[in-house]
């Protein structure tokens, strides 16, 4: 199984005899069976607080304290940019509020 890192999904569509390629943005909860695909698993209110928080910890670098810590602020800012959170999956929650398709 392999994990597929992206934030689009490349799908196929056949436009007028050929081929080409398209990105779309995957639903909450998209797999594709020939690799895992990250999923998003943060509703809109999650990653806007999320970058908010990024950052306001982020600007601890350059403000206040000015100490190296406030990189940590890259995490939740990344996470929140990208709706996808590692820590959610290991957990098993999921705050987007899309219902997951049954096949």
């Amino acid at each position: 199984m392999r994990w597929c890192l992206v934030a689009r999904v490349m799908q196929r569509v056949a436009v007028s005899g050929a081929e080409r390629s398209v990105f779309r943005r995957p639903s909450c909860h998209e797999r594709r069976s020939e690799t895992m695909v990250m999923v998003r698993n943060e509703a809109i209110w999650d990653r806007a607080a999320r970058v908010v928080l990024g950052l306001v910890v982020l600007s601890l670098v350059f403000v206040g304290p000015q100490t190296w810590w406030g990189l940590l602020g890259l995490v939740p800012l990344l996470t929140g940019l990208v709706g996808y959170c590692p820590l959610y999956q290991l957990v098993g929650l999921n705050t987007c509020p899309v219902a997951p398709k049954h096949e």
